[in-house]
């Protein structure tokens, strides 16, 4: 027997279903908004900083942002800010940012393409600088820090992890131009000089282009050059830590040290020059070191004696003093000297107390530069450092990024002769109007 349902109960029933449908479909929309929202919401933005802008625009190529300060933050894992063309007197540090990018996503700030961005000391020590965890996976890159309008501070200071310089100048520092440590930090292209002017008198012991006490770094390219003391120093004072596992390579250092930098008229306590690596497995390759007071310095501070380090395949060219100093202060262990060129330094390799050396495959008489004089340290043909060196695994490129070898042995020296440059893809330019996509949709009910 059929059981008919009254017709309210049957009018009901369809309401009810009709409802449960409706909130279903509503549970689906909302659903789908919020990961519409959470997908737009995470993409990568892009912003910019012109001398024309106002603080209270929202950023855009059309209505930029005025300081910098402001600018970084409002960056997100991923995003770009732009700076236009123009001198800024501002500063931008880990805390004027109010978070960090990822491994995947980095904060890039960057001077706009083909424009000349400069950004002065505004009087509050460091121009920018990193300390705090959580800002990590920031790259700054294509563009001038200038230090020389205050007698105060450090152009860049890092103690924290994974920031990245790219073609950046940094000048004119009171102090040091970087001074750090931290890990995971990269340095690619930099051009640093005129860094310690503090005088002697106030702090005997000097300044440096770079000074870091950092891990896992890579220096790699660029110049350094007119600085206090020393272009590089890779090592820490501190006792209970080492500097460890660093990579020095392809990298152009001179006229750094006492009566070198700053025009000629600099003052170092410890006479300066080119290049120190210390403490651990830290490694100097590929580079140019040439007319600074000392050339390189193998030595550890505080007591602490360098363990592995490595030099291959540098250039090493009249220097006041000595080409290598080995060992100084605490003495040296494991150190590999391999395919270098030392011609018209003061003296050649000065050890002290070491054990373990290897020490292989080095030119000390002239090897027939191209022009010298000028800086270039290609080889001439026939040059006795032509095929002269020793295979080296870790070396497979030279000074100018061709492969070695070129010939059946490795060339000694930075250079490798009739070898081939890889070409290097030219970056692309931003977009001079804002993109077609959407940004930072949200979507309100």
């Amino acid at each position: 027997m059929s059981t008919i349902m009254p017709y309210e109960r049957q009018v009901g029933k369809r309401y009810l279903d009709c409802g449960v449908t409706i909130l279903r479909g509503a549970w689906l929309l909302m659903w789908f908004c919020a990961v519409l929202c959470i997908t737009v919401n995470a993409e990568a933005t892009t912003y910019y900083v012109s001398l024309s802008g106002s603080d209270s625009n929202p950023g855009t190529i059309q209505e930029p942002f005025r300081s910098v300060n402001h600018a970084v933050g409002v960056l997100r894992a991923g995003d770009t800010l732009y700076i236009r063309g123009g001198t800024y007197i501002d500063r931008f540090v880990d805390t004027d940012f109010t978070a960090g990018g990822t491994a995947s996503a980095h904060i890039v700030v960057s001077g706009y393409p083909g424009e000349t961005v400069v950004i002065r000391n505004n009087g509050s020590d460091a121009i920018t600088g990193f300390m705090i965890a959580n800002r990590e996976y920031i790259d700054i890159q294509d563009m001038k820090l200038d230090g020389s309008n205050v007698n105060i501070g450090d152009a860049v200071v890092l103690f924290n992890n994974n920031i990245t310089f790219r073609r950046v100048e940094i000048f004119g520092a009171w102090k040091n131009g970087i001074l750090g440590g931290g890990s995971g930090h990269q340095f690619i292209d930099l051009k640093v000089h005129g860094n310690g002017r503090q005088p002697n008198t106030e702090y005997p012991p000097g300044h440096n282009g770079l000074y870091l006490a950092t891990d896992n770094s890579v220096i790699r390219g660029g110049e350094f050059y007119d600085n206090q003391c020393y272009g590089l120093r890779m090592v820490d004072s501190a006792t209970n830590h080492r500097s460890s596992n660093n990579l020095i390579a392809g990298v152009r250092i001179y006229n750094n040290g006492s009566g070198k930098g700053l025009g000629g008229t600099s003052r170092c306590g410890s006479g300066g020059g080119g290049a120190v690596i210390g403490d651990t497995n830290n490694v100097l390759q590929n580079s140019l070191i040439y007319n600074n007071t000392l050339g390189v310095d193998i030595t550890g501070l505080s007591g602490k004696m360098v363990q592995g380090a490595k030099v291959y395949n540098n250039t090493i060219y009249g220097n006041t003093g000595y080409g290598i100093g080995h060992g100084l202060f605490a003495g040296a262990a494991d150190t590999q000297i391999i395919n270098n060129i030392l011609h018209l330094n003061g003296s050649t390799i000065i050890s002290y107390s070491v054990s373990g050396t290897v020490q292989s495959s080095n030119l000390m008489s002239d090897p027939g530069f191209t022009d010298p004089g000028r800086g270039d340290f290609r080889l001439r043909t026939g040059s006795a450092a032509i095929d002269a060196g020793t295979a080296l695994a870790a070396v497979r490129d030279d000074f100018a990024g061709a492969a070695r070898p070129a010939g059946p042995r490795y060339d000694l020296g930075a250079y490798e002769t009739n070898a081939t440059v890889a070409s290097t893809p030219t970056p692309t330019s931003p977009a001079s109007t804002p993109p077609t996509p959407p940004k930072n949709v949200k979507i309100k009910g």
